[in-house]
């Protein structure tokens, strides 16, 4: 009879359960979010439920479903979901029935692009906080009016039912990093506004703080709520560590945050935006370190984290509670459990 082979003390760490809410996660390595271009006619499909199933059969203990859009004005890339549509629910269910039935648990995003998209895609003007346009995609949206702003806000509450009512074990408000709406709002790099929702990071912190509020109240204390959080713009006149050290004592501050998942830079840096083979490992982790010293919610650290020595030694140090490996998991969905083995 042969025994189970103990894990590796050294990677033990990656394996302890964390509690985020009120939801137990099995261990600390995540998949975030990523566009897998899947839907069809903006609905999950069977080919989303077989690539989240065989990522929870990896081992993985939270895994996030990424970039349901909210809103039509929102990037419209064929091939990803619209939150908002009802008749996402069946197949949101089909996705988490299967990750569950492997003993993880999954997250759905919620998504805008903000400025950050092509009315190519839409057909409608895009949405941004001020009139500026992308400093990558260079097409200038409309600034964004008070009852703009509420049907947003009310458009992540509609995504958020949906989520619940298909099974997902949470929602990630997407848009707190990477220049997409809200982090558009969150940062002096693109939000210009002298209204109630400009100038003082009180008042560019408005909008955001009406979403976590509209989502909570939508799905009430049990379902898991965290969100994307800019650790750094990277951008000139943008967000620095100190701001999101505000920024994120301010969203977690009332209890309505889960937890945080903290990453950096805008589409004026799209090389680091997403970082790729150019930035060092574990790029961000000082972020998430130093928004972990300022908030009493688990940290999820990002960024090229591809090595099991290395996703240990982040929770050893205590610079996060959780580690995305996100790449590594595309490339191989048993990266966990090899990591056990």
């Amino acid at each position: 009879m042969t025994s189970t082979p103990s894990v590796d003390p050294v990677l033990a760490p990656l394996f302890a359960p964390i509690a985020l809410g009120k939801i137990e996660i099995r261990n600390r390595v995540v998949m975030t979010g990523h566009g897998t271009g899947m839907a069809k006619d903006y609905l999950p499909t069977e080919q989303h439920v077989a690539y989240y199933r065989e990522r929870a059969m990896g081992g993985v203990g939270l895994i996030g479903m990424a970039f349901p859009q909210i809103h039509p004005t929102s990037q419209d890339v064929p091939g990803e979901p619209r939150a908002w549509l009802p008749e996402i629910v069946p197949g949101l269910h089909e996705i988490a029935d299967a990750v569950h039935e492997h003993g993880a648990r999954i997250v759905m995003q919620l998504g805008h692009g903000g400025r950050q998209g092509h009315s190519t895609f839409t057909e409608r003007a895009l949405w941004g906080p001020s009139n500026t346009p992308c400093p990558f995609n260079l097409e200038m949206p409309k600034e964004m009016e008070p009852d703009d702003i509420d049907e947003i806000v009310e458009a992540h509450a509609v995504g958020a039912r949906h989520a619940k009512l298909g099974g997902m074990d949470g929602v990630e408000i997407h848009s707190g990093y990477g220049g997409y709406l809200l982090a558009s709002f969150l940062s002096p790099f693109s939000n210009h506004r002298t209204d109630d929702y400009g100038g003082t990071l009180e008042n560019r912190m408005r909008i955001v703080t009406r979403v976590v509020d509209a989502v909570r109240d939508e799905v009430g204390p049990d379902f898991l709520v965290g969100m994307n959080l800019q650790g750094h713009d990277y951008s000139p006149g943008g967000l620095e560590v100190s701001d999101a050290q505000l920024i994120a004592q301010a969203v977690t501050a009332g209890g309505k945050v889960d937890y945080l998942c903290v990453k950096a830079a805008t589409y004026n840096e799209a090389h680091q935006n997403v970082p790729d083979m150019q930035p060092p490992k574990r790029i961000w982790e000082g972020l998430a370190a130093a928004v972990k010293a300022v908030v009493d919610v688990p940290v999820i650290a990002v960024g090229r984290i591809n090595d099991p020595h290395d996703a240990a030694d982040i929770l050893h140090l205590g610079h996060a509670d959780m580690v995305a490996m996100t790449r590594q998991q595309i490339a191989d969905p048993e990266t966990v459990n090899k990591m056990r083995e």
